[in-house]
């Protein structure tokens, strides 16, 4: 029986519908059913190997199912195949080459088998319908572009097998809202979830200790997540630095005390651009955490809304700001010290204390006719009037300073 089809065999055949290939066929060579009209295929049991761009812009194919046996799909072999809406991919199966279902418009679900080892460059670009992927537990790279401007998925989960992203994997994945990346990774590539605004949680193992420029550029509504406690800052392009001091407000008890103590500075000049982020995404536990490091106060995120572009502070910010207002310091009360004042005592009198503090008049310096002699000075009792105090001739004194006394009570 046949065992390969030729190279561009039917390459833009545009009559053909269905093909049944035989259980014999074990190659089909690059291009062999390009750019044709095939609604359904069916393979036979000996295949084991399709060439690149093999089926690329067959608009009518909805579904296809590769048998067990095959173990390589070349590049683009699925290209542009814009009708297809759902895949079966064989165990066997250890290389699906790069751009394999690439502009796949309508694909929504593919199962990977779980030996595969690497998800090529381009592998789902624009596969815009694609909601869900799960990736096996045995891959070890993700190319760059992998899954380029899926934008209808929601969640990726990385298993600890993945010791490589490339650049821009999920570059305008508009839609995703969570990555989880696993504990075999060392560093997060230029640009990986750029343009990813609708991410909310991101979780970046210890792993990782190493980042490229602009990660998580345009990334607009992060409001949880984790990354490494050994990530350094010095590599990272201004924004990503940002971004992580933000992320690090999502959960500071994470970090080590060492690795806090290491941030706080850092995040003290950052405060600004955290408050701003935190007000446009509503992150009311990053305010909260800035304020319990004593690094913001209430009346910091008050400034950060004069250029939040709009965006005004949520109920549930405004909650937090109140819980930790400073108490306003009340003025107390002086106490109202009995006696004569000692400012005013001292104009009137010459004093001295005894060893008890209490107060004895030494001499007149003032000018009244009536005097009354104070029973306290100062909350301090008047206990005697000393030798010569009122004598008029007193050496070092003129009769004048006593001479208009006429009454002494």
């Amino acid at each position: 029986g046949i065992i390969c089809i030729g190279r561009i065999a039917f390459w833009n055949n545009r009559t053909l519908r269905s093909v049944s290939l035989p259980n014999s066929l074990e190659r089909i060579e690059d291009s062999a059913f390009a750019n044709t009209y095939l609604e359904d295929v069916r393979f036979g049991a000996s295949l084991n190997y399709i060439g690149e761009s093999c089926f690329n812009r067959c608009n009518q194919l909805k579904e296809i199912a590769i048998p067990e046996g095959v173990e390589v799909i070349e590049p683009a072999c699925f290209k542009w195949c814009m009708n297809l809406e759902t895949v079966f991919l064989p165990e066997s199966l250890i290389r699906l080459g790069g751009g394999a279902f690439e502009g796949c418009t309508n694909l929504k679900s593919v199962k990977m088998p779980s030996g595969l080892k690497e998800i090529e460059s381009s592998t789902f670009k624009q596969c815009t319908a694609l909601e869900d992927i799960c990736i096996p537990p045995a891959v070890e790279k993700i190319g760059m572009w992998a899954f380029y401007y899926c934008r209808s998925l929601r969640k990726i989960v990385l298993p600890d097998s993945v010791k490589e992203i490339g650049q821009q994997a999920f570059l305008e994945c508009s839609l995703l809202e969570k990555a989880v990346l696993g504990n075999g990774l060392q560093r997060l590539e230029n640009e990986l979830f750029i343009h990813c605004k609708a991410l909310k949680e991101i979780y970046v193992p210890d792993s990782v200790v190493a980042m490229g420029e602009g990660v998580f550029k345009n990334c607009g509504y992060i409001v949880a997540g984790y990354f490494s406690d050994r990530l350094s800052l010095a590599a990272r392009a201004n924004e990503d630095k940002e971004w992580i001091a933000y992320l690090f407000c999502l959960a500071p008890e994470k970090h080590s005390p060492e690795r806090t103590e290491e941030m706080l500075p850092y995040l003290s000049r950052q405060k600004k651009w955290i408050l701003r982020r935190a007000i446009w995404e509503n992150a009311p536990i990053v305010v909260e955490n800035l304020f319990k490091m004593g690094i913001a106060q209430p009346k910091h995120v008050e400034e950060a809304e004069m250029y939040s572009f709009g965006t005004e502070i949520s109920q549930e910010i405004r909650s937090v700001m109140d819980a930790y207002k400073p108490v306003p310091k009340v003025a107390k009360k002086k106490e109202q010290v009995p006696g004569m004042p000692l400012a005013e005592a001292k104009k009137l009198w010459t004093l001295t204390q005894d060893e008890g503090c209490n107060y004895i008049i030494k001499g007149y310096t003032g000018a009244e006719e009536v005097v009354e002699i104070p029973d306290m000075i100062a909350g301090k009792p008047v206990v005697a009037i000393a030798d010569e105090a009122f004598k008029t001739f007193k050496s070092g004194r003129t009769s004048a300073q006593c001479s208009a006394l006429r009454n002494l009570t």
